[in-house]
């Protein structure tokens, strides 16, 4: 009998979607900028508690073309946070809009954002 053939699709991997958390937070040696962040004042769409890094998680899984997301932890609770980030599931159509545009006005939208 013939083995099946393999589904050979590709998809896209986000990699540090989340500019390596916040400042202060991720160990990284070297300032990690926020600045266009701040720009486009996307503080003002985040859900009341919701960290930047949370919003930026689910604006990056949010993308209809992303089949992964390859996001670093430091520790048991930054890893709680990500899941929990992830659980509550993609930004609703228009704030993902809405950051797309901001993104877009500040001069930093990725080229992947479409």
């Amino acid at each position: 009998m013939p083995r099946p053939l393999l589904n050979m699709s590709i998809g896209n991997v986000v990699r540090g979607g989340v500019a390596k958390g916040e400042p202060g937070e991720s160990g990284v040696v070297g300032r990690v900028s926020w600045d266009p962040f701040e720009q486009a004042n996307l503080g003002e769409l985040l859900d009341h508690g919701e960290s930047r890094t949370s919003f930026m998680l689910r604006f990056t899984i949010s993308h209809p073309g992303m089949h992964t997301s390859i996001v670093g932890t430091l520790s048991p609770d930054h890893l709680q946070q990500n899941v929990d980030a992830v659980e509550r599931g993609p930004l609703p159509d228009d704030v993902y809009s809405e950051v797309k545009k901001r993104m877009t006005e500040v001069g930093q939208a990725p080229e992947w954002i479409g």
